[in-house]
């Protein structure tokens, strides 16, 4: 397990967005699951962002929520 250390939450938001959108387009096939809750909603926010730039083609991603 590898641990980042952020200096604050939109930091930690953006990095954690960045290791999805690696995370797919390494497999565009692949499952993503994004937590529930308040915490993880700026990751979330960035990620969609990402997406909607089109840096991100979730085309052939399944993605769900907890």
């Amino acid at each position: 397990m590898q641990v980042i250390v952020c200096k604050d939450y939109e930091e930690m938001s953006r990095k954690a967005a960045e290791l999805a959108a690696q995370a797919v387009k390494a497999r565009p096939d692949g499952l993503i699951s994004f937590p529930g809750g308040d915490t993880p909603l700026g990751m979330v926010r960035e990620f969609v962002d990402m997406v909607n730039r089109g840096q991100v083609d979730i085309s052939r991603t399944l993605c769900f929520a907890g």
